[in-house]
């Protein structure tokens, strides 16, 4: 593989890594970490391939990129660019831009993996691009719009350093050259007519940056109107978030569908809140869009304005005479060039600076709408299983109202048989009257047997003691008379009935 790449890094340390590789596979190197000056050594000695980093300390990579390709020497160059930041999407995007590169790398990668996309364009490969690329290249052409706010930027950002990168001492410079009379006039006019839209066009400028300072404050209304959106709507989240958490009882159902309803409507408001958003940041889009349009025509008119000073530029180098007063008219007409010219730089960089804050800002409230529109789904699913809970209960409801009206019936039915039952009970209170009557006398009786009973038993307890006592009695004279040797026939008879008769006595008691 033969040819020479030019590599435009800061790493010195890759750079060198790099360039030895290369110089491996037969590849000679030329590296600079300065963006302007890799864009002077391409133009000294056009390289076969640029290997081209988007970091770099004073001037964008993406910047000398659309630069490269605007040129008509070195944009059919072979241009890869590296990052060690820029993400899969940010290379995606810069790829829809007319002055895109012809390859994309990420950081870090190897010679090897630079060899093997440098191959589909230096010689050793058939000295052209791969068929896929003059594809592409040939739809050039239908690129016409540019696809994102960011690439917007971007080609922005490459205009302004196209035209702020002209050297303006060429007009000091062109003073000093020889002219005419009639050339110094004629040049005068043309840089008075000059002058003339210059002003015009601090004019605009100037108006512009107060439609700009109004946009700003109108787009810092919608915000507060977003945050006050956004306040109302944690509201509701916490609402519909302790209505799912907790039972409805089926007494309390009316006012669990009153709530539903409130919710919804609370809901309802809130999607209208969210559509103006929408609509009020499409607006301030459109109108963006339309003050970036007016931008790009005063920078165009801007280069026309440049393209006239180096009219001017040429015809003073073309003319022979010189004069002081010419010199001093063309010198004052080129200082008030030139600070008029530097006063809209400076302006172009502001509303610049202004544009890329608000275009920040936008997508910050584009992702809080989308968020928004994600919490709303949220809430109108949390809606949806509350209305299936509302179903459920409504049907619990139901089912218990016909069992209530079972149990009623059934209550009345009870309510007849306690009145049967009552009508008994009072006949039977009745009837229990004079049975307790009969049992008041027969506890009177009772108790009165019992006190004969007492008495009879106490008066057989004393009987007994008799008994005991006459029976000893007895005993005691027997023994006597049968010591003194008489013996009584009848004394065994007699005492043998009169212990029976005891014995009688103290049985019945």
């Amino acid at each position: 593989m033969s040819g020479s790449v030019l590599i435009i890094d800061a790493e010195e340390d890759f750079v060198s890594e790099l360039a030895q590789g290369l110089k491996d596979h037969g590849l000679e190197t030329t590296a600079t970490s300065d963006g302007k000056a890799g864009l002077d050594l391409a133009h000294i000695n056009i390289p076969s391939a640029i290997v081209l980093c988007a970091e770099l300390p004073r001037m964008s990579g993406y910047s000398i990129c659309a630069k490269l390709k605007k040129d008509s020497t070195l944009k059919s160059v072979p241009l890869v660019i590296t990052s060690a930041e820029a993400t899969q999407e940010t290379f995606e995007h810069h790829k829809k831009l007319k002055t895109r590169a012809d390859e994309y790398l990420r950081k870090p990668f190897s010679a090897d993996d630079l060899i093997l996309v440098l191959e589909n364009y230096l010689p050793s490969n058939g000295g052209g691009r791969t068929e896929e690329m003059i594809a592409t290249d040939s739809a050039e052409g239908s690129d016409g719009e540019i696809i994102g706010i960011s690439d917007a930027i971007e080609m922005e950002e490459a205009e302004l350093e196209d035209f702020q990168s002209i050297d303006d001492s060429q007009v000091h410079n062109a003073v000093l050259a020889n002219i005419s009379d009639d050339e110094v006039l004629s040049a005068v006019g043309a840089g008075g007519a000059a002058m003339a839209q210059a002003k015009a066009l601090v004019e605009e400028v100037a108006q512009l940056k107060e439609r700009l300072a109004e946009e700003e404050e109108s787009r810092r209304r919608a915000e507060r109107e977003r945050d006050v959106a956004v306040a109302n709507e944690k509201a509701v989240a916490a609402q519909v978030q302790a209505m799912s958490s907790s039972q409805i009882p089926s007494s309390s159902i009316p006012g669990s569908t009153r709530e539903l309803l409130s919710v919804k409507k609370e809901l309802n408001a809130k999607d209208r809140e969210i559509l103006e958003l929408h609509e009020r940041i499409t607006q301030k889009d459109k109108e963006l869009l339309a003050e970036k349009d007016r931008q790009m025509e005063l920078e165009d008119q801007l280069v026309q304005i440049q393209d006239e000073r180096e009219a001017i530029e040429r015809a003073k180098v073309e003319s022979d005479g010189r004069t002081a007063a010419a010199e001093a008219r063309a010198a004052e007409l080129a200082r008030s060039s030139e600070e008029k010219l530097n006063e809209l730089h400076g302006t172009i960089r502001e509303l610049t600076e202004r544009q890329a804050a608000t275009e920040s800002e936008l997508g910050r409230a584009r992702a809080d709408v989308q968020r928004l529109n994600r919490e709303v789904s949220d809430k109108a699913a949390a809606l949806n299983e509350l209305e299936e809970t509302h179903i459920d209960t409504t049907e619990a409801l139901e089912a218990s109202q016909a069992e209530a009206s079972a149990l009623r019936d059934q209550m009345d039915k009870l309510k007849r048989t306690l009145a049967d039952a009552e009508a008994r009970a009072d006949d039977l209170g009745k009837t229990a009257r004079g049975q307790s009557e009969e049992i008041g006398q027969l506890r009177s009786e009772l108790t009165e047997a019992e006190e004969r009973a007492s008495r009879a038993y106490q008066k057989i307890r004393d009987d007994e003691e008799t008994k005991a006592k006459a029976k000893k009695a007895l005993e005691i004279a027997i023994a006597l008379l049968q010591e003194s040797g008489y013996t009584p026939d009848l004394a065994g008879t007699e005492s043998e009935e009169t212990f029976s008769s005891l014995d009688a006595v103290e049985e019945i008691a």
